[in-house]
């Protein structure tokens, strides 16, 4: 069992608490708040690796289920090779809001492993029912020439400023990041994503 150190940041004067780290609670309460900015967000940048060792990265459209996100795009797409060859990505989420000048924007970051979803897959395109980017493009599309990557973060999330008071970042900067382990349940892959077929797997050879 993981030993759970509990640190709490109070205000000096009220001494309410301003931020707490560390406790299952706390750590629960923190996922659920990058959850929601996850969906609220669309945009990522996705790192993965070439085929002669080298990082890619590219500004990615994406939708999110919990913590997992999925990417639309082609099979013959460089970033579909690479996952195809090399599972092992990065994603950074920057988080977008009101924000002092000169206090950095709040962001997302975590390594994962990725896997090709076929154009048709059911839980991709639930992720992507809300979205306005299915109303233009043809079913037909997804089925003969696109493909899901369906991401899903690994061990634990790193963050800057998600849950940190704005005053506690342009004060204390060291302590608007965060490391949130992710609870083994989510580290075993579901179902339905194990059993799909990787219908871009044969870019590799």
């Amino acid at each position: 069992m993981r030993n759970v150190v509990s640190l709490q940041i109070k205000h000096p004067t009220t001494g309410s608490i301003l931020m707490e780290m560390g406790s299952a609670k706390a750590e629960s309460r923190i996922l659920g708040e990058i959850e929601e900015l996850m969906s609220k967000n669309h945009f990522c940048v996705l790192a993965t690796v070439t085929g002669d060792g080298r990082p890619q990265s590219t500004g990615v459209i994406y939708c999110s289920k919990g913590l997992d996100i999925y990417i639309y795009t082609e099979e013959h797409s460089a970033k579909a090779k690479n996952v195809s060859r090399n599972p092992n990505v990065a994603v950074t989420i920057p988080v977008w809001g009101p924000n002092l000048f000169w206090v950095p924007p709040q962001s997302i970051q975590f390594q994962g492993v990725a896997e090709i979803l076929p154009g048709d897959n059911p839980v991709a395109r639930e992720a992507y029912r809300f979205g306005i980017f299915l109303m233009h493009v043809d079913a037909a599309t997804f089925e003969t020439k696109g493909c899901f990557l369906h991401v899903r973060p690994l061990k634990r999330i790193n963050t800057y400023g998600v849950g940190v008071p704005r005053m506690t970042m342009a004060r204390h900067p060291d302590k608007a990041n965060r490391r949130t382990p992710i609870p083994p349940s989510h580290d075993e892959m579901k179902e339905e994503h194990s059993s799909s077929v990787r219908v871009c797997a044969r870019l590799a050879s």
